[in-house]
């Protein structure tokens, strides 16, 4: 199990933590697994792209312009996703597919992109202060066009072998379940 903590990444393995030490300064990490199964670590804002080995050693593999911003994850096919600071790129194998933003996001040269989920048809891409969207088929649409209550506090994937499906949850307890277009929404409980 990897943990992103205030000091940076760390390995939990036999009820203790191991350290691993990266360049330093990394406030916010994104994981991911390459296609040997190993661990993959973004950290921001260095922008750094790291290969954690079981035995606490870090690698890195790329480093990028610092920033605040960006995504890493896995695609439903294994593929790597990485948002960066002017597109997202699927990696697989040898192959690198470039992945337009949605118009009109840039601000300040950059997209303020907080995670990619790959739902096993349409990709969704979640954006600081502007919300979420769906690209299905090369086409962008914002959540409010397909219907999604603003404020999504969590996003997930559904099930594997449910493509197009995710769950949203909301600070007030509300939960959403988006089903190929087919919303169902799980109101709060009251306590008792």
């Amino acid at each position: 199990i990897w943990i992103g903590t205030s000091s940076g990444v760390e390995r939990f393995r036999h009820n203790r933590l191991t350290p691993v030490r990266l360049t330093g300064g990394e406030r916010f990490f994104s994981f991911a697994l390459d296609e040997a199964g190993r661990a993959l670590v973004l950290g921001k804002p260095t922008n750094e792209l790291w290969q954690l080995s079981a035995d606490g050693r870090a690698t890195l593999l790329e480093r990028g312009e610092p920033t605040d911003y960006g995504s890493l994850s896995n695609g439903a096919d294994g593929s790597l996703l990485r948002g960066g600071p002017q597109h997202i790129e699927r990696r697989r194998g040898s192959k690198r597919e470039i992945i337009a933003y949605p118009d009109g996001l840039l601000e300040h040269g950059v997209v303020e992109a907080m995670r990619i989920t790959d739902d096993g048809r349409a990709l969704w891409l979640a954006v600081s202060r502007r919300g979420l969207y769906r690209r299905l088929d090369g086409r962008w649409l914002a959540q409010a066009e397909l219907g999604i209550p603003a404020g999504v506090a969590f996003a997930a994937a559904g099930a594997a072998n449910a493509p197009g499906t995710m769950w949203f949850g909301y600070n007030d307890g509300l939960v959403v379940h988006y089903d190929n277009g087919r919303l169902t929404r799980y109101a709060p409980q009251p306590d008792g």
